[in-house]
């Protein structure tokens, strides 16, 4: 256990609306089983393209988007300019196990709102999401 976890509220991303985004299957599983073991509601989606569709075609209704940054066609720096292009200003979360510092730089400008490098525990993710909800209540 981190030492954030045991200041911050874990409960509070219970009801959080989640677009999970990530190319391998298994990974989407299991990142979708933690969240939602924390009582975050999770739509997950292997096929970047169409989680666009549905965050643009829903707005206001995703409060945060988890995105891998390495994927096939449309990569998470991809999805987070297309968001930000259409004025879509719901948090975003990129994770890579390979960005470089110009990675995350580039998401960065992009418009991402957090990066959380792989691997990472659940804790983790969690914790970034409550820091998160945070800032916006702020």
């Amino acid at each position: 256990m981190s030492i954030s976890s045991t200041v911050l509220d874990l409960s509070t991303v219970a009801g959080t609306q989640i677009v999970l985004i990530d190319d391998e299957q298994g990974v989407l599983r299991a990142l979708t089983l933690v969240l939602e073991g924390f009582g975050c509601i999770v739509a997950p989606y292997t096929n970047s393209e169409d989680a666009v569709s549905k965050i643009l075609k829903t707005e206001g209704l995703t409060d945060l988007v988890v995105s891998d940054f390495r994927m096939p066609k449309m990569s998470g720096l991809d999805v987070v300019s297309a968001l930000r292009a259409c004025g879509s200003l719901v948090p975003f979360i990129l994770m890579s196990g390979h960005a470089t510092t110009e990675d995350i730089e580039d998401a960065k400008n992009a418009g991402a709102t957090a990066f959380i490098a792989k691997p990472f525990s659940p804790i983790q993710l969690i914790e970034q999401i409550v820091l998160l909800k945070m800032k916006k209540a702020a």
